[in-house]
């Protein structure tokens, strides 16, 4: 022990180290039980309060997820009764309009018919007074002949 006193004197080790050494090592323990005991207490626990925040946050995640989803599905839905009924209502418009231009088509016709029958009425009426008056025209014409 003889040869490690000089050297531990050369670097500034007396005898008062292995009492400045037990003072550390109690106030070491000391602060252990009375700081890191706490310390280690608030981290766990705080620890243990983020792993439930974060799995709550996830749960929610996937229900707004699933909220987003049914969402989106809805709306698809509605696109898709809207884009239905539009086509509909566009069927039964094009059909009212077929059907009052195919009854102003036949009423026309009809009309057509009509006045083509009046001017063949007409025109035989005529037909048979200038005939009837070809005839006198003729017999008067044969009598001055003769």
């Amino acid at each position: 022990m003889d040869a490690i006193t000089p050297i531990l004197n050369k670097l500034g080790l007396d005898a008062t180290f292995f009492t400045q050494f037990v003072i550390i090592i109690f106030l070491y323990v000391i602060l252990r039980f009375i700081f890191v005991g706490k310390l280690q207490f608030v981290l766990e626990q705080r620890e243990q309060q983020t792993g439930k925040k974060l799995l709550n946050a996830e749960e929610k995640f996937k229900k707004a997820n699933v909220f987003a989803e049914e969402f989106t599905n809805k709306i698809q839905e509605a696109h898709a009764d809207a884009h239905e009924k539009l086509f509909l209502r566009k069927k039964e418009i094009e059909k009212k309009a077929s059907e009052i231009i195919f009854g102003a088509e036949n009423r026309a016709e009809n009309e057509f018919e009509a006045k083509v029958k009046e001017i063949r009425k007409e025109f035989d009426a005529k037909k048979k007074g200038l005939s009837s008056d070809v005839e006198k025209l003729s017999e008067e014409l044969i009598k001055k002949i003769t």
